[in-house]
């Protein structure tokens, strides 16, 4: 009997001893990258421990990496295309140029990268969104060319651009086609107007070769302001195939209205004298505005391309 009872306390002593030895938590490191704060998973903020350099506080720098662990990435830095990347980061690539690009100033210089027309009038180069951009406030009265053969092959017409001002109402681009030299003689005119109306929105304005003059311009108003002293990428399209106006702000379609009037005759005028005029504010000598990329299309531009153009942010357009 003493035998038994010296081994089932044994056993038993055995047996405890096991419980306590399986029980035992490995120890943890809190903090096992060093950089003074403790890791999630230890209850800590350090949403990355195997980095020192990122820690809550800590400052962000332009990547794709959460250094403060604030969940944002963006917080400090300018993301024009509004998705989830500063734009020195942006993984978005360059937008692919629509084939009816008729004219292309990126805003380094006056030059047309796609050689086309050459502007009459020179603008300051400042920084813009894409590299530099144009500041129109130092020009006497907008930027012009006559007989402007590349924006007069079609009657569907084009123009987008970055536009940032705080004036209005303004013109951003005038196409005059053919003012008093249409078939139907002085009293008919043919031009686009791509403008600020009067309460800051965009304002898309057209009156076709085969209309009376004053008669019977189309005018097409927007919804969103956009003369607020902030950067916008905004977009004039007359398609003549459909028959429709189109107005973008920031790669979202603002306004669109169906032509009372057919869309001709803004192409191919005969010794057309008129010029394009770019950037200058009704009864003003200049505008008071910056533009950058602006680009001229012989084409009624796609909503795709026109998102497409925006999302592409400070990656702007890919060069020829």
């Amino acid at each position: 009997m003493l035998i038994l009872l010296a081994l089932f306390a044994c056993t038993k002593d055995d047996v405890q001893d096991s419980d306590v030895e399986d029980t035992q938590v490995e120890e943890v490191n809190p903090d096992v990258d060093g950089d003074g704060f403790d890791s999630i998973e230890a209850g800590g903020e350090d949403c990355n421990d195997e980095d020192a350099s990122v820690y809550p506080g800590a400052e962000e720098v332009c990547d794709e990496i959460d250094q403060d662990c604030d969940g944002d990435l963006v917080e400090d830095f300018v993301n024009i295309d509004g998705d989830a990347y500063a734009d020195c980061a942006d993984p978005d690539p360059c937008a692919t140029p629509d084939t009816s690009l008729a004219s292309w100033y990126p805003g380094e210089d006056m030059a047309d990268i796609s050689g086309g027309v050459v502007l009459q009038e020179v603008a300051m180069s400042i920084p813009g969104v894409v590299g530099n951009s144009w500041d129109l406030s130092f020009t006497e009265e907008g930027l012009y060319n006559y007989n402007s053969p590349a924006w007069l092959s079609s009657d569907s017409w084009s123009v987008e651009m970055w536009l940032q001002t705080e004036v209005g109402p303004a013109n951003l681009a005038l196409h005059a086609a053919c003012l008093g030299k249409c078939a139907g003689g002085e009293n008919q005119a043919s031009f686009v107007s791509f403008a600020i109306g009067e309460g800051g929105t965009l304002q898309l304005v057209v009156n076709a070769a085969s209309q009376p003059f004053a008669e019977s311009f189309e005018t097409l108003s927007g919804a969103s302001v956009v003369n607020d002293g902030a950067w916008h990428h905004v977009a004039g399209v007359v398609d003549a195939g459909s028959g429709t106006l189109n107005l973008y702000v920031d790669g979202v379609l603002d306004a669109s209205a169906t032509a009372v009037s057919p869309l001709d005759g803004f192409a191919n005028i005969p010794d057309n004298e008129e010029p394009f005029w770019l950037g200058f504010q009704w009864n003003e000598d200049n505008l008071d505005a910056r533009m950058d990329e602006f680009s001229v299309y012989t084409g009624a531009l796609s909503a795709d391309y026109v998102a497409e153009v925006h999302a592409a942010g400070i990656a702007g357009k890919c060069a020829p």
